[in-house]
């Protein structure tokens, strides 16, 4: 599994960088920039993410924009279904808008931090990622 961690908060950055190392390769990008730029060039070089772990409250950008940008490059580029990147959302507040506005751009989970390791794996599992 190749995954992608996108948090400008370096504690819960490293913190899931750390668990989702021991599945595959996993880069992480500490706001909406650096997090287009790596998702592009996995698409360009045909090796997208499986997995995109974004925060939605970030100083340069909502990751509700980040992830909206995300589905549209995943289109313009083509990348066939079964490739598409699937995308926990996270943040430190759980409110109905947050969680709906995150399933209306096209999340695939959603995570309050702080993270909690056996979530994060029920998660996994629940998006066929990883078994067991």
């Amino acid at each position: 599994m190749k995954s992608l961690v996108v948090d400008d908060d370096f504690v819960p950055r490293m913190v899931l960088q750390r668990i989702l190392q021991a599945h595959g390769l996993c880069d992480a990008a500490t706001n909406a920039a650096e997090a287009l730029a790596a998702v592009r060039h996995a698409i360009e070089e045909k090796t997208p993410y499986s997995l995109i772990c974004l925060d939605i409250e970030m100083p340069d950008n909502s990751g509700h924009h980040v992830l909206q940008e995300i589905r549209r490059l995943e289109a313009e580029s083509l990348v066939p279904s079964e490739l598409i990147a699937k995308v926990l959302m996270t943040s430190s507040h759980s409110e109905a808008e947050q969680v709906t506005a995150a399933y209306d751009n096209g999340c695939d989970g959603f995570l309050v931090k702080p993270i909690e390791l056996q979530r994060l794996m029920k998660a996994l599992r629940e998006l066929l990622l990883i078994v067991g």
